[in-house]
């Protein structure tokens, strides 16, 4: 299997009880769907001294840059609609010190920042220069911006899809595959077709509505699997790391998307991040309905 590194920072988020900060991240979910589909994982990150790791990834190999502080995120739900305040920021992932020679020459790379911990340019750069076998993008840290001068800040949508595809553009850089949500996209929605042809295959995550899925001229439309939700906190990144593992394993796109739809409901059946059920997850793809559209 091919080794997946995902590249961006751990968080804490605060959960429902008073005092309670579960492990989080863009990084730490999609690599637990990794996991499941049989990937080595590799994380570069960053984190305080305090960060503690989950069980979950003892198997994982860690390159940590040391920070003062951890990114701290609070969701609050509101119905349907879930803000986001921060209360803590770690300092930048710097991948000017990331050794290109430490990378499998097959391993695939998935660039996943939660707060602007990487500069965009600079990783985009940095990325095209890596001799590796696939290049991925899980862009919600570009796409948020904060308010506010004293902590925690509220989070708000920044729009900066046609910078990422203009950079990608500008660095040479075609992806193999780009994950975002539904909302990300909104506040951009002529971003799509220029995402489109910045990246192989362009995923959509859409919560309980499943996702849209991008190849060349055609649509898949992916449904979910029947789940018990507990929480729904990082559901969209586990769909991006099942995704990203299957297309690493040269699975049909309808395959593999199939795998991140059952990987990402399994995931709300839970809190916080946990070894997901790799049995399940092949089990309940095929319940996992989809639709083919040409365009």
């Amino acid at each position: 299997m091919r080794e997946l590194t995902f590249v961006g920072a751990v968080t804490r988020d605060r959960g429902r009880k008073p005092g309670n900060w579960l492990a989080g991240g863009a990084v730490l979910y999609a690599g637990a769907a990794a996991t499941a589909l049989g990937h080595p994982v590799r994380v570069v990150t960053v984190h305080d001294d305090r960060f503690i790791r989950p069980p979950s990834t003892d198997d994982w190999t860690w390159q940590c840059h040391a920070s003062p502080t951890t990114t701290q995120f609070e969701n609050v739900e509101l119905g349907e609609v879930r803000r986001q305040r921060l209360w803590q920021r770690a300092s930048p992932v710097d991948c000017a010190r990331i050794a290109a020679s430490s990378w499998r020459a097959n391993g695939w790379v998935v660039l996943a920042p939660v707060f602007d911990e990487l500069d965009l340019q600079v990783a985009l750069n940095w990325s095209q220069k890596l001799r590796i076998g696939g290049r991925c993008l899980i862009p919600q840290g570009w796409l948020r911006a904060g308010s506010g001068r004293q902590w925690p800040i509220d989070v708000t949508p920044r729009s900066r899809l046609l910078e990422i595809a203009g950079w990608a553009r500008d660095c040479g850089v075609t992806f193999d595959c780009i994950c975002l949500s539904e909302s990300e996209l909104g506040t951009e929605p002529g971003a799509l077709e220029i995402l489109r042809r910045a990246t192989h295959v362009l995923a959509v995550t859409r919560g309980a509505r499943g996702a849209s899925v991008f190849m060349g001229k055609s649509r898949l439309e992916v449904g979910v699997i029947a789940a018990s939700v507990r929480d729904a906190t990082g559901a969209g990144d586990c769909f991006a790391g099942a995704l990203i593992a299957g297309l690493a394993q040269d699975l049909e796109l309808s395959v593999a998307a199939r795998l991140a739809s059952a990987a990402a409901g399994l995931s709300t059946e839970r809190v916080g991040v946990a070894r997901l059920d790799s049995a399940r997850i092949v089990s309940l793809a095929d319940s996992v309905t989809l639709e083919r559209f040409a365009e």
